[in-house]
């Protein structure tokens, strides 16, 4: 049996083995591939983890607003969808337990938001420069 989610240094794990998948996926790679340069991953996996840590533990951590550096992105809900099966998976490969529980429950809940959000934006593109 696997151990929950206990530290950073889980989240990190669980962080990089997602991305690792996600940025060869065929449906996801060239997204991230245009988003994130190869030289920011290093910047782009500690940010990541401080979102989960300050999500999950309270650590106050991250600063900005998650939505914003995805509103523009060229994704819709094969792609959220995609994100979720790969997030999870790579979760329940790794962890087990309470907080890895909470952790998919968040991810799946912030993904609808956002793929909710990014919708309506693409149904009333005078409102993208707003938010």
């Amino acid at each position: 049996m696997t151990k929950d989610i206990q530290s950073r240094s889980d989240i990190k794990q669980f962080v990089v083995g997602f991305y690792e998948k996600a940025r060869r996926d065929i449906l996801l790679g060239g997204v991230f591939q245009a988003a994130v340069p190869d030289s920011h991953w290093p910047q782009h996996i500690e940010r990541i983890v401080d979102f989960w840590e300050s999500a999950l533990f309270d650590a106050n951590l991250y600063r900005g607003s998650t939505f914003a550096v995805h509103k523009d992105l060229p994704i819709n809900g094969q792609h959220f969808e995609r994100w979720l099966e790969l997030f999870n998976s790579t979760i329940d490969s790794l962890f087990s337990g309470d907080v890895a529980e909470d952790t998919k429950n968040r991810a799946k809940n912030m993904g609808a938001l956002f793929q909710s959000k990014i919708e309506y934006l693409n149904n009333n593109p005078h409102l993208k420069n707003i938010h």
